[in-house]
């Protein structure tokens, strides 16, 4: 038995239609190196939110756990228990 291989025939008109058709999805959408712009943009946005809310929020956990309130430098604010 002989296995036969089929082949297609590709007409020039059919071959120019794809050829569009593969333009067209190619132009229509964004780039892979575009999206991965956009993704990257969106999770620095999402850290420099991070980083700005982070400080009050661990104030308002040190207050409401009752934790004595720490200045910038780490230093506590207010007098100290020997001094009263």
């Amino acid at each position: 038995m002989r296995d036969q291989n089929p082949i297609k025939v590709v007409k020039r008109v059919e071959r120019e239609r794809l050829l569009r058709q593969a333009a067209a999805s190619e132009s229509s959408g964004t780039s892979a190196h575009a999206k991965a712009r956009e993704l990257a943009a969106t999770v620095n946005e999402w850290i420099s939110e991070f980083r700005q809310t982070r400080p009050a929020w661990t104030q308002e956990l040190k207050r409401q756990l009752g934790w004595p309130e720490t200045e910038g430098n780490g230093t506590l604010s207010g007098p100290c228990e020997g001094e009263k």
